[in-house]
């Protein structure tokens, strides 16, 4: 693996932790219904963080979608936002391991980056 492809690697990381938290807010974000009321201020910063977390979400996706090949979409999107393991991904796509390995590393090559980028990161 490059230096490059580990670069895009971590980016891609950070933003499936960022997944993660964004998920774990909107689940507060339902429950937590009587407490917001009581703590009025927890509401907005929680509102305030849910939406900082869907841009970068969204930043991250619209990058994945520029890049011209459909599976290598695809394997990036199921592989940071949906967590899927690459043997799953091999069988969701009708391919073998080794291509899946092949055609991330693809991925992470075609996927447009600049290091300045890890700044969008809350």
């Amino acid at each position: 693996m490059t230096d490059s492809q580990k670069q895009k690697m971590q980016f891609l990381s950070r933003a499936s932790a960022v997944q993660e938290k964004l998920l774990t807010l909107q689940e507060i974000w339902q429950k937590e219904t009587f407490l917001f009321q009581k703590f009025p201020f927890l509401e907005t910063q929680c509102r305030q963080q849910i939406l900082s977390l869907l841009s970068v979400r969204e930043f991250v996706l619209w990058k994945i979608s520029s890049i011209p090949d459909i599976v290598l979409q695809t394997i990036l999107i199921r592989r940071y936002f949906l967590h899927d393991t690459m043997e799953k991904i091999a069988e969701y796509l009708h391919y073998d391991l080794r291509t899946i390995q092949r055609k991330h590393l693809q991925a992470l090559d075609a996927f447009p980056f600049c290091i300045s980028e890890t700044t969008i990161f809350p």
